[in-house]
C-alpha cells in the first residue's frame, strides 16, 4: 500500500509563535485552553498534577508549598536510601536485567509490526528518527541507558527539556536536557463559567509546568492569570519530555517512587544493624571488676580512694552509628567497662577479676528476617541475594515463582519507561512535518512497540519450552487434524496464533517456496555431507535388498528341486507298490487251476 502524504499542519508555525511567548513550544492548542464537555466536577487524574481554578472576579492563586515541599523530602529520602549497600545491590539487579548493554547493539528498538496501512518507506523513516533521538546531546540512550532508567526508578519519575531551533521548527529536536524533578511541577488550570442558573461549569482546562530553580516549596508561590508576578517559571507542556512511575498516593496527590514502599524495611533494617553493632561492640570486650580494700575508712573517704584510682584507669570506646568508626573518648565514664567494688574490714586485698566478653558473631537472624523483607519489597528474589548460589541452567520448570514474577516486573517497569521515547518522539515527527499530531495520535501511537535487548536466561528458557511443548502437541494432533480438528483450530488455540501471525506465516511459507534458501558455507558443507551419507545408505540399502533377493531365489530353487526329487521319489515307490501286486495276482492265478478237482471218475 501506497503511503499517504505526509504534510504539516498549516497553523504549526503560527502555534508555535504563540507558545514561545511564554517560554517552549507547543504542537496542539498551546495556552489556549483544551476545550472539553462541560461539567461541574474536576477530572482527578493520579498522575502527581497540581489542579488550581483560573482566575475570576478576585483571582485565584495557589501555594504548593506543603505537597511540593514532601515531593523533595521524599525524593531525597529515595535517594538517599538508594546508597545502601543492600538496595543499591538489588536496584542493580533490577536494572541491569530492565536494560541490557550488549556490543554495539542499542538497549531498545522499536517495533512497527502492528503498524498497517503503511509502506516500507515510511517505516524506515520512523527507524532512522528513532535512532536520532536515542543519540541526542543530553540522552545518548546507547551509552547512558543504564543511568537514565536507574535515574527514573530511583526517583519515580524523569523530565527532559526539549530544545529546538526556534528559528527553524523544521530541523526537529536538537537537545534534550535533563531537570531536577525537584525544580519543576506540572499545574492543570480548570476554566470555569457560569451558567444560566448561576453554578459554574468547567469549560475548559490548560497544562503547564512550573520550573524554579530553587526548587519548588522553597518559600515560592505562583499565581495564574491574574497579571500578579510569581516565583517561577511557566514552561510549555510539549517542551518537556516526562515519563513517571505510574503509582501515586491518592491522598496526597503525589507520584511514588518503586522504592517508597521500601522505606520502612530499611530503616528498621538500619537500626536493627547499629543495635547489633553497639551491642556486639559493648559486650565485646572483657570486662575488669575492681575489688578494692579500703580497709576501715569512712565511706567518704573511701569512695574518694576509689574515684583517684577509678581516674587513673579511665577509658571510654564510644561507637559512631553514622562513620561505623570507633573513638577512644576519656572525658566520660561509662558503668559498661570496668567495675569498681570497695571491700572492707580487709576481709581480703585488692584484686583484679575479669569477666569474659561475647564469644562471636552469631545471632543475626533479626538481620536476615529485615533484609529479606527489604528484597521481597523491592519485588528482588531472595535467591539474588545470596553471593554464594551461582548461576544454574536448567529446565524453565525448574526456576521458582519468585523468577517468574521478576521476569514479569521488569517486562512493567520496561512497558511504563517507553512512554519517554514515545513523547520525545512524537515531538520530534510533527516538528519535522513527517506526521500531524491527529495522524499520530490516532494512526501510529496505539501500534507502537518497543523490543529491549533480553538478557534473561530464564525468559528464552521459557519461551523455548513453551514452543517445544506446542510443536510436541501439533505433532500428536497431526494423524487427527481434518478429521476431528481443523489446520484453523489448531494454530489459534495449541500453537496461539492470532490472525496476523496467521496471515505472516502463510505469506513466509509463500515466499520461502518461491525462493531458494540461502545457506551459510558450513550450513551447506553440513548439507552435502548428509546427502554424501544418505546417498552412500541408500546403496548400501540397494546391495542388501539384491543379496536377500539372491539368496531367496537360490532358496526357492533348491526348494523346487527338492520337490520335484521328492515327487520323483513317490512316484516310483507308487509304481514299485503297482508292479509288486500285479506279481502277486498273477502267482495267484496260476495255482488257482492246479487246486481245482478232477470230473468223471468215481
Amino acid at each position: 500500500m501506497s503511503t499517504p502524504k505526509k504534510t504539516a499542519p498549516k497553523n504549526q508555525l503560527a502555534l508555535l509563535e504563540n507558545a514561545l511567548k511564554t517560554f517552549g513550544f507547543s504542537v496542539g492548542k498551546g495556552f489556549n485552553g483544551q476545550e472539553i464537555t462541560k461539567t461541574f466536577a474536576i477530572p482527578q487524574l493520579a498522575d502527581g498534577t497540581v489542579t488550581i481554578q483560573a482566575g475570576g472576579v478576585y483571582g485565584h492563586y495557589v501555594d504548593v508549598e506543603g505537597v511540593a515541599k514532601d515531593i523533595i523530602e521524599l525524593i531525597n529520602r529515595y535517594r538517599e536510601i538508594s546508597n545502601y549497600p543492600e538496595v543499591d545491590g538489588a536496584i542493580e539487579e533490577i536494572v541491569n536485567n530492565a536494560i541490557v548493554v550488549e556490543s554495539n547493539e542499542p538497549p531498545v528498538k522499536l517495533d512497527l509490526d502492528r503498524l498497517e496501512n503503511y509502506s516500507d518507506d515510511f517505516k524506515e523513516i520512523l527507524y532512522k528518527e528513532f535512532e536520532t533521538i536515542l543519540n541526542l546531546p543530553g540522552f545518548d540512550f546507547k551509552n547512558n541507558g543504564h543511568e537514565i532508567f536507574r535515574r527514573w526508578y530511583v526517583d519515580g519519575r524523569i523530565y527532559y527539556h526539549i530544545m529546538i531551533d526556534t528559528t527553524s521548527p523544521r530541523k526537529g529536536v536538537q537537545e534534550l536536557r535533563y531537570i531536577d524533578p525537584r525544580r519543576l511541577r506540572k499545574v492543570r488550570e480548570i476554566q470555569k463559567k457560569p451558567n444560566a442558573n448561576g453554578h459554574e461549569e468547567i469549560t475548559g482546562m490548560i497544562e503547564y509546568y512550573v520550573y524554579n530553580e530553587r526548587g519548588i516549596g522553597t518559600n515560592s508561590q505562583f499565581i495564574q492569570s491574574t497579571g500578579m508576578s510569581f516565583q517561577g517559571t511557566k514552561v510549555s507542556p510539549d517542551s518537556i519530555a516526562d515519563c513517571d512511575s505510574g503509582i501515586s498516593d491518592s491522598h496526597r496527590n503525589m507520584i511514588l517512587s518503586y522504592l517508597h514502599k521500601a522505606i520502612r524495611s530499611v530503616n528498621q533494617l538500619r537500626m536493627i544493624e547499629d543495635a547489633v553493632i553497639i551491642y556486639k561492640m559493648s559486650r565485646a570486650p572483657e570486662r575488669r571488676i575492681f575489688y578494692v580494700d579500703v580497709g576501715d575508712l569512712p565511706p567518704a573517704k573511701a569512695t574518694a580512694y576509689v574515684n583517684d584510682l577509678m581516674l587513673k584507669y579511665r577509658n571510654k570506646t564510644v561507637y559512631d552509628a553514622n562513620t561505623g568508626e570507633i573513638r577512644d573518648d576519656k572525658k566520660f565514664l561509662s558503668m559498661m567497662e570496668d567495675f569498681w567494688m570497695p571491700r572492707r574490714n580487709g576481709s581480703s586485698a585488692t584484686t583484679i577479676d575479669t569477666l569474659s566478653g561475647d564469644k562471636g558473631f552469631t545471632d543475626i537472624d533479626e538481620l536476615q528476617y529485615f533484609l529479606e523483607r527489604v528484597m521481597k519489597s523491592m519485588n528482588v528474589p531472595l535467591s539474588r541475594l545470596r553471593s554464594d548460589s551461582g548461576f544454574q541452567i536448567g529446565r524453565p520448570s525448574e526456576i521458582s515463582n519468585e523468577e517468574r514474577k521478576f521476569n514479569k516486573f521488569v517486562v512493567r517497569i520496561r512497558r511504563r519507561f517507553s512512554m519517554l521515547f514515545t513523547k520525545i518522539l512524537k515531538i520530534q515527527l510533527v516538528l519535522k512535518g513527517i506526521v500531524t499530531l491527529e495522524e499520530w495520535t490516532q494512526k501510529i501511537e496505539p501500534f507502537l512497540d518497543y523490543n529491549y535487548l533480553k538478557d534473561s536466561y530464564y525468559a528464552e528458557l521459557e519461551d523455548t519450552e513453551i514452543l517445544l511443548n506446542r510443536v510436541a502437541t501439533v505433532t500428536q494432533l497431526q494423524e487427527l487434524i481434518g478429521i476431528y480438528y481443523s489446520q484453523e483450530w489448531v494454530k489459534k488455540t495449541v500453537l496461539k496464533q492470532n490472525e496476523e501471525d496467521i496471515k505472516d506465516m502463510v505469506k513466509q511459507i509463500a515466499k520461502e517456496a518461491k525462493q531458494p534458501i540461502q545457506l551459510p558455507q558450513s550450513a551447506q558443507i553440513q548439507l552435502e555431507t548428509q546427502k554424501q551419507l544418505m546417498n552412500t545408505e541408500s546403496e548400501n540399502q540397494k546391495d542388501l535388498i539384491g543379496t536377500q533377493a539372491d539368496v531367496q531365489g537360490d532358496l526357492a530353487q533348491d526348494q523346487a528341486k527338492i520337490q520335484m526329487k521328492m515327487q520323483q521319489k513317490q512316484a516310483e515307490i507308487q509304481s514299485n507298490q503297482q508292479l509288486q501286486q500285479m506279481m502277486t495276482q498273477a502267482q495267484l492265478q496260476q495255482r488257482e487251476p492246479q487246486n481245482k478237482p478232477k470230473s468223471g471218475k468215481k
